[in-house]
């Protein structure tokens, strides 16, 4: 527009009063005239209030006083005239300097001059500053090919896709092409009414009016949802109104969130069940010791009669040791530190505890040396007892020797399968503790199960026990970051091993 006031000015033989008058009005450019060889004979005011030089300071100095070092060094004053004069104009978007010597992105007209006679008279150049503009084409240009994790995209007044980002086309999987001109429904969760065209005319509406925001679930290309932050905000660049929208997946995140209120609530719940279990275990242990007393009290006068008061006693029997479980099973908390401790040293207590068991039923024990380790010590013994006990009891009663291995060895990292290091904290290094029989054994599809509240595989009547402690020994390996597998074959023996961190490492 303003090389357009320029030429109709010269066209119209506007006297130079007049023509200095008109330049001088236009305060957002900068006009200034030059001879033929490039000295400034003209300056108006948007050329004082852009350069910072006063009329004065510039009249008959060449405008090669307005570029910087380099780019006089690179002869580009003496360019711009040469091209001006071979193809009627030239027009370039590059930086200018200020009399303070700081810089600015400026668009630049140079045109020349000719009178009537068409005679080269001297040079028009209008100068603008647009730093702001390439400032917000240089953000825009980030925002949609470089940020990454958030799908920013363009609309127009309609809602139709009009500029669609690097990121978007990850995150949402369709390709540019794919998106252009497509509604913003495109992303949006198919509906049984079809009304999604109205959601996104409401979404507009609502954003027109300053933003629109919020989590939903959107919809891939694949027909995947993911939840996503979505956010509409309307767009005034001066080229008609339109919207900038922006999508950031937040399914991990509200993954996360979720697990830790489940976890929040399972905690609390197990505070709860800790303190009955407390409570339960000993205020029903009383009653139970008293049936148990008044028991031994009663006289049997028949065989019957004995063997009635005999079940009792058995029950009373069961019922204290059920209660005393329970107690350990809720004593054993994640709270407590781990110390390095002499686990061989801890191992000898238990066997000293098993050893009229062992002498009695005749079982060999064969041990290799345990290394130091980081334990929980008294969760640590008391898995040690569960499981030797455990071998003790379905320990084989068929002439065979019954035999109880215990070994302990350190594995790398590498050395374990990925869904054992899935499932348990990363370390360097890991001990793993292996107990093994040649008892009674299971089927290995009950491998997991054993590990259970309450589970049995065999019945009271046949082995004692409650079906609580192998689920102890699977909370006492959790607690230390680590894991417990089970290993059977029926008939031939059971194996378990429990792997827990060992080097200090880094945790992941």
């Amino acid at each position: 527009m303003v090389g357009l006031l320029w030429k109709q000015g010269m066209d119209s033989f506007i006297n130079e009063k007049e023509h200095q008058l008109l330049l001088d009005a236009i305060r957002e450019h900068a006009i200034f005239m030059m001879d033929t060889e490039g000295n400034i004979n003209s300056w108006n005011e948007g050329a004082r209030r852009l350069k910072g030089f006063e009329e004065e300071e510039v009249m008959g100095r060449h405008f090669r006083m307005l570029f910087r070092p380099e780019d006089l060094a690179d002869g580009r004053p003496e360019r711009e005239i040469r091209k001006a004069l071979e193809t009627g104009k030239y027009e370039e978007e590059w930086w200018r300097l200020r009399k303070d010597g700081s810089r600015f992105w400026a668009h630049v007209i140079l045109h020349p001059i000719f009178d009537d006679h068409g005679t080269h008279i001297g040079f028009a150049k209008i100068t603008s500053d647009i730093s702001r503009y390439k400032q917000t084409n240089e953000l825009n240009r980030f925002l949609m090919n470089e940020v990454t994790g958030f799908a920013i995209f363009l609309l127009d007044p309609n809602g139709k896709i009009a500029q669609w980002s690097k990121a978007a086309e990850s995150i949402m999987g369709f390709t540019e092409a794919e998106a252009l001109g497509r509604s913003l429904s495109l992303l949006y969760v198919p509906r049984e009414d079809n009304a999604l065209e109205t959601d996104v005319l409401r979404h507009l509406e609502q954003a027109s009016s300053g933003r629109y925001e919020e989590e939903s679930w959107k919809v891939r290309k694949d027909g995947s949802q993911f939840w996503a932050n979505y956010i509409i905000t309307p767009l005034h660049n001066g080229d008609g109104d339109g919207y900038v929208v922006m999508i950031q997946d937040l399914t991990e995140r509200r993954a996360y969130e979720q697990e830790q209120k489940t976890s929040r609530l399972l905690a609390a719940s197990n505070k709860q069940l800790e303190r009955f279990a407390f409570v339960a275990s000993h205020d029903l242990k009383e009653p139970v010791r008293k049936i148990s007393v008044f028991c031994h009290m009663l006289r049997a006068e028949t065989p019957q009669q004995e063997a009635l008061i005999n079940k009792i006693l058995a029950g009373c029997k069961r019922t204290v040791a059920l209660l005393e479980n329970i107690l350990e099973l809720s004593q054993v908390k994640e709270e407590l530190p781990s110390e390095k401790k002499d686990l061989d040293r801890i191992l000898d207590e238990v066997l000293n505890f098993f050893a009229e068991s062992i002498q009695e039923k005749k079982v060999h024990i064969q041990r290799t040396p345990l290394p130091p380790a980081p334990v929980i010590a008294a969760q640590f013994e008391q898995l040690l007892i569960n499981l030797l006990g455990n071998a003790l009891k379905f320990a084989r009663t068929d002439g065979v020797t019954p035999t109880i291995t215990m070994s302990g060895t350190i594995v790398a990292k590498e050395g374990l399968g990925p869904g054992l290091r899935n499932a348990i904290v990363h370390r360097d290094q890991y001990l793993q503790l292996q107990v093994c029989d040649n008892g009674i054994g299971f089927g290995q599809e009950q491998s997991q199960n054993i590990f259970e509240l309450f589970i049995r595989l065999h019945g009271s009547e046949a082995y004692e026990g409650n079906g609580i402690g192998l689920s102890i020994c699977k909370r006492i390996a959790e607690n230390h970051g680590g894991h417990i597998d089970a290993f059977a074959e029926a008939g031939r023996g059971a194996c378990f091993v429990v792997t827990l961190p060992y080097s200090s490492g880094t945790e992941k």
